[in-house]
């Protein structure tokens, strides 16, 4: 996607949108996996995501001063460029692979975003956001490795 500009509104319905997506894969790959421990970490993170949507819905981003900026370059932010989608034929290692690229990608555009809050709680949240986000990666990242190199 070339360089355009969003306004806040746009981009916090991307943001939803993000996390809707990495909720369903998270629960649809929960169900697929054998491994206890791995089904319990999927399940969890449909859960947190679940949460972070909740928390993006309660933002008003037309309330003055939310925002420092009413439009925000897309050059911004490294997640809007689509990624291949996950198949039912795809692998574990594969939805992993795509789970943390996801999650690295989630952990920039809210560090991105809270640069333009205005408001300070709404900086926080959204930085609480991209904590979580880059916890979620350094899981996977963990799962990844117990998986597929085990003797790392």
């Amino acid at each position: 996607m070339g360089d355009r500009n969003f306004t806040p509104r746009q981009i916090l319905n991307r943001a939803i949108g993000k996390e809707v997506e990495a909720k369903t894969m998270y629960e649809i790959y929960a169900q697929k996996v054998k491994e206890p421990q791995s089904k319990r970490l999927l399940e969890e993170l449909a859960r947190e995501e679940l949460g972070h949507k909740h928390a993006l819905e309660k933002i008003n981003p037309d309330t003055p001063g939310t925002f420092k900026a009413q439009k925000i370059s897309s050059s911004e932010f490294s997640d809007f460029s689509d990624r291949p989608k996950i198949t039912k034929e795809s692998t574990m290692q594969e939805v992993l692979r795509y789970a943390i690229a996801e999650e690295a990608d989630a952990f920039n555009f809210y560090s991105s975003l809270s640069n333009y809050a205005d408001d300070k709680k709404l900086r926080d949240l959204l930085n609480r956001l991209a904590s979580e986000e880059q916890t979620h990666k350094q899981r996977l990242e963990r799962m990844y490795d117990e998986m597929f190199q085990p003797d790392n």
